[in-house]
């Protein structure tokens, strides 16, 4: 079976301000004010939707938990911001 090439991320993106201008986009990993500051935007009307597979999730509490098992399991997964 031939193996896939690497999937490349979004590097750049059009500015709010000017869509005639672009910006970077940056990725890096998760870490504690990441995951509180997304419960507190993004949390509460999450969680009003009832569409939504992930409306309970709250990242504040998933991040340790995430890395316990990772580490229970023996490998790592990167919990990623953009």
């Amino acid at each position: 079976m031939a193996s896939s090439p690497p999937r490349r991320f979004v590097r750049r993106a059009p500015s709010r301000m000017n869509p005639n201008r672009s910006v970077d986009i940056r990725v890096t990993d998760m870490a504690a004010g990441d995951a509180l500051w997304w419960d507190r935007k993004f949390g509460p009307h999450h969680a009003r939707d009832r569409k939504r597979a992930d409306r309970f999730w709250a990242w504040s509490v998933l991040l340790p938990m995430c890395h316990l098992v990772q580490l229970t399991k023996r490998r790592y997964c990167r919990p990623l911001v953009i």
